[in-house]
């Protein structure tokens, strides 16, 4: 089970790399992202990592993780 803390830090870190993403900064928002991931994996966060990557040109790597949005908004396992 997942306690509130590493909940809410997770969901602290989405929102400042989704902030970053809006700001076009990159590299902090792939760092505020990934790091949000080790913590815990949600929807929410590969998400705005896959448009981390889009916004980067990375398209590739945008389609990975919306990917794995997709999976784990359908409780299935990510790759």
């Amino acid at each position: 089970m997942v306690s509130p803390l590493t909940t809410l830090l997770t969901v602290l870190l989405v929102a400042l790399g989704r902030l970053c993403v809006a700001g076009r900064l990159w590299g902090k928002a792939r760092e505020y992202l990934e790091r949000s991931l080790a913590i815990s994996e949600t929807a929410a966060s590969w998400e705005a990592l896959g448009d981390c990557h889009s916004g980067e040109g990375s398209h590739a790597l945008a389609e990975h993780c919306y990917r794995n949005a997709l999976r784990l908004a359908r409780n299935e396992a990510s790759e």
